[in-house]
């Protein structure tokens, strides 16, 4: 906010917004202890500064920005900060949104809402049909009021972008949220922070499953309580990262994949894997058709995941690389990964026709002669380091 000698009275701008002497594109409202004002930051945004000892001029605002036919048809942002939400406002609030066709953005910074707020607010994204991106951040929702805004949005079929941050949805909310997504067409952005990383798995799982050209990216706090992203899938590129997944949360996504065709590139780099989650991937690369690259380096990956993984090559038609390198594997490993890519007779077709290159290797991949022999003289073998170091 402004310096209290820039703030202008309430009721200037009540009569301003009024007269219809306002163009305005952008509103924020700051409540704090500090005295009420206005600025105008340009000539379409205006900060309005609310003291709770004049808390009255909140919903005057609202009805006002409701009923004003200039701001009604040009108003397009609005940001509320630091808003102990009453019933009666969340009501006004709710009767300007209806009452305006041009608003798109709504972002809610450290906000609270009772749970009866949060219904009366998602009561009016239910119907919207012109609001296209909302923020909720730091506003204490929890698992209730994301099943709320869930139910809302199976609905919903104008919104586009939802970014929940800091709020800890859990597991409860986000699993609410992937019922959502199973139904809801239209949303193009998912993004949450979460105190949680086990809030990714039903999300991207949602996404995968139903074939959602949807860009998600969720947020947790990592081991040293430093902020780390924990899954990001772009559309537009068609790759999925997963940075860290629990096993079980590792296995969902990997059945999910089964028959998913938006993922052309699975990046798993450093995820721990166990082979529990090799032998789920092993019906992915059997039934996908879409996958052309997957990452699975420095995944903790041992003989038998290695051996689910290869016997998932031989019915695959469309993986182009894959690579394992950092792995823990060893000669047997190596065997099995190289038998659908070789040729035992000159009468013999290999299994494997259109993988193009295999990437292993590394200090902890322990190959071994077995292993070397194992790899045919024409396979496109591009080690990270030299594996006979480690026999």
């Amino acid at each position: 906010m402004a310096s209290n000698q820039n703030l202008k009275d309430i009721q200037w701008v009540l009569q301003e917004m009024k007269s219809g002497s306002l163009n305005l594109h952008s509103v924020s409202f700051f409540l704090s202890p500090q005295s009420s004002g206005c600025h105008q930051e340009t000539e379409n945004s205006l900060n309005v500064n609310i003291s709770e000892d004049s808390i009255v001029h909140f919903s005057q605002l609202l009805k006002v920005l409701g009923t004003a036919k200039g701001c009604r048809s040009s108003l397009k942002n609005l940001e509320f900060h630091q808003v102990k939400w009453e019933l009666q406002q969340v009501k006004d609030l709710r009767l300007l949104l209806e009452n305006s066709f041009s608003i798109k953005q709504l972002v809610f910074q450290r906000n609270k809402f009772d749970i009866e707020c949060l219904s009366e607010l998602t009561d009016t994204l239910r119907m919207n049909k012109c609001i296209k991106e909302i923020m909720l951040s730091e506003s204490g929702i929890g698992s209730d009021g994301a099943g709320l805004i869930a139910s809302a949005l199976k609905e919903n079929g104008s919104l586009e972008e939802l970014q929940i941050w800091e709020d800890s949805i859990g597991s409860k909310g986000a699993e609410e949220l992937s019922k959502m997504i199973e139904v809801n067409s239209t949303l193009k952005m998912l993004t949450i922070f979460d105190s949680k990383s086990i809030t990714a798995t039903p999300l991207i799982s949602a996404v995968l499953a139903r074939n959602r050209s949807m860009e998600v990216h969720v947020w947790s706090v990592d081991h040293n309580k430093k902020n780390s992203k924990v899954v990001e899938f772009v559309p537009e590129n068609n790759t999925l990262r997963i940075y860290h997944l629990d096993i079980s949360g590792a296995c969902r996504v990997a059945c999910a994949l089964g028959w998913n065709s938006t993922v052309r590139s699975l990046d798993m780099t450093g995820v721990k894997l166990k082979s529990r989650w090799a032998k789920e991937f092993r019906w992915v690369l059997e039934q996908n058709r879409s996958l052309k690259e997957v990452n699975l380096s420095k995944a903790c990956l041992k003989d038998k995941g290695v051996v689910y993984v290869a016997a998932g090559l031989f019915k695959n038609q469309s993986l182009q690389s894959l690579y394992l390198d950092g792995n823990c594997f060893g000669g047997i490993g190596v065997e099995h990964l190289l038998c659908p890519l070789s040729r035992f007779s000159a009468l013999q077709n290999q299994a494997n026709v259109t993988l193009k290159s295999v990437t292993f290797g590394g200090r902890k991949t322990k190959i071994g002669r077995d292993g070397l022999a194992a790899i045919p003289t024409d396979a496109d073998f591009q080690p990270e380091c030299d594996p006979i170091r480690n026999i």
